[in-house]
């Protein structure tokens, strides 16, 4: 006579349902938005540059522009180092926009690294700015904050 207790199936069933759902919800990555290609549209000419000063403050992670012309810019991108982009919608008279500095792509989805508390890595530096709407590229004004010029 079989002396040994009997086990029961269901908390084996229960556990391998668990692990089974649990693996079902496994963390999928997101889908990587890629930028454009910078377009070099100005190969050997001179950009023009517009009276929009852009602002990167040495503990920000936000990009700080104004546009301080008298024209009003439709649907645009910015670019970053001629290499990372960032659309925006449009840009009034006088109209100031935040940008984070990590929105930025470039063609390959790769972000701009853009600094911040928790950053591993210095950030990058920020050498030229620019405006692209629709085919013409201007240069914007690139302040140095306040800080460095002291």
């Amino acid at each position: 006579m079989n002396t040994t207790p009997k086990r029961s199936l269901a908390p084996i069933l229960l556990a391998a349902g668990a692990i089974a759902a649990l693996s079902a919800c496994s963390n999928t990555k997101a889908p990587i938005r890629a930028g454009l290609p910078y377009p070099h549209l100005y190969n050997n000419q001179e950009m023009p540059t517009l009276n929009i000063q852009a602002l990167i403050k040495d503990d920000s992670t936000l990009l700080t522009f104004t546009n301080t012309t008298a024209q009003t810019f439709g649907p645009s991108r910015i670019w970053l180092n001629r290499w990372f982009s960032h659309e925006i919608p449009g840009l009034a008279v006088g109209e100031t926009i935040h940008l984070q500095l990590a929105d930025f792509r470039d063609e390959f989805g790769k972000r701009l690294r853009a600094g911040g508390f928790f950053a591993t890595r210095s950030p990058q530096d920020i050498v030229v700015a620019e405006l692209q709407t629709g085919e013409t590229i201007r240069r914007l004004i690139l302040v140095e904050p306040r800080e460095t010029l002291l």
